[in-house]
């Protein structure tokens, strides 16, 4: 199977450290995709996307306020192997994916307020960032109401995540760690649109990362 999409992105992420604040982005994206089964219970597939998106940047300490518009453009590119395993009351998807994404950054504009006074002409140059991740990710999905999972529109789903990756940017990091995934997932009744909502929390590195995403997809 061949296919194509174009997509909207909206995302909202709440930073802490030594600066802390939140950023907001918008942003478009298109791409396609291909699925290729090799027997009857294991699937390839793979994907490319590639994106622009605008972003606001609002961090601040104890002394410095530091406020950014700034657009960035992404490519992104995967592969992954999975399998499908029936079971009288659920479904077992055993996953293993490869992941890579880059972003270009470039001049980065920043309005500095420290003691009541501003400044506009604060410039970084943020280059590029990449990253390239290896998931372990075994799924378990189970049907909602009284039909079978391969009729029923509404399912379940829990994975728990193992994940090593390479951040490359001014410096290259590399560490590993894992987590959960819970999903919820709805089909229209004539399948030519689903919902998805999940819930994921990882811990990588240092790092604790939750995410919780909100997804429409409609056929055309």
């Amino acid at each position: 199977m061949l296919g194509y999409f174009f997509g909207g992105e909206f995302a909202y992420s709440d930073i802490k450290g030594d600066f802390s604040g939140d950023q907001t982005r918008l942003a478009a994206s298109a791409g396609g995709y291909a699925v290729h089964a090799l027997n009857e219970t294991l699937f390839a597939h793979g994907f490319v996307t590639l994106g622009s998106g605008r972003n606001n940047l609002k961090i601040a300490d104890d002394v410095i306020t530091l406020d950014s518009d700034y657009s960035t453009q992404t490519a992104s590119l995967g592969a992954a192997l999975t399998g499908v395993y029936e079971f009288s009351d659920f479904e077992l998807r055993p996953e293993v994916a490869f992941n890579y994404g880059k972003t270009w950054i470039g001049d980065v504009g920043f309005t500095e307020t420290a003691y009541n006074i501003t400044d506009s002409s604060l410039n970084l140059n943020a280059g590029n960032v990449s990253v390239a991740s290896l998931t372990l990710r075994p799924e378990i999905v189970f049907a909602l109401g009284d039909k079978d999972l391969a009729n029923s529109n509404s399912h379940l789903s829990l994975a728990p995540r193992f994940i090593c990756e390479r951040t490359m940017s001014s410096v290259v990091s590399e560490q590993c760690g894992g987590g959960l995934e819970v999903g919820l997932l709805h089909n229209s009744q004539d399948g030519l649109s689903a919902a998805d909502i999940r819930l994921v929390v990882d811990r990588v590195g240092n790092s604790t990362r939750t995410t919780v995403g909100f997804k429409f997809e409609a056929k055309f």
